[in-house]
């Protein structure tokens, strides 16, 4: 009896090996067969130019790229306005439009830093022929 056993745990072992080398095999045949090159992975950068909102860090130094912190991102102001942030305004700058084509970030890495500092890191405020690239409050009455 017990060498009947012994036979069984050999025969159940070859079994097991068999199916262990046939699966290995059909593996590395379907592995020929699948393209396994490299992922590259690509860090995305903003689109250019990207409209942010900023605000004075502190209002008695001046409205300069300095003392202007990045607070968001928005889309386009309007280029009027006598209630919200606009292009034709003349009053505390609002928002800024940063050119990002040669950033080498997303333009969400600038939020909460100054414009000085995108501007420092290939992100200039873009000036086009109809306005300096930024955007202010309305006057106050």
């Amino acid at each position: 009896m017990r060498k009947n056993q012994k036979v069984r745990a050999l025969l159940f072992t070859l079994i097991l090996a068999f199916f262990a080398v046939g699966t290995i095999a059909i593996a590395k045949e379907v592995m020929k067969n699948v393209n396994m090159e490299p992922i590259e992975v690509v860090k995305t950068t903003a689109t250019s130019p990207q409209w942010v909102t900023v605000e004075l860090i502190n209002p008695s130094a001046g409205q300069n790229p300095a003392n202007l912190r990045i607070t968001g991102l928005a889309s386009a102001p309007p280029q009027s306005s006598s209630s919200e942030c606009a292009l034709d305004n003349t009053s505390e700058i609002c928002m800024a439009r940063l050119d990002l084509a040669n950033f080498s970030g997303n333009a969400t890495d600038l939020i909460d830093e100054t414009v000085q500092y995108a501007i420092n890191n290939n992100a200039p405020v873009f000036a086009d022929t109809e306005d300096d690239g930024y955007a202010r409050h309305p006057e106050k009455n």
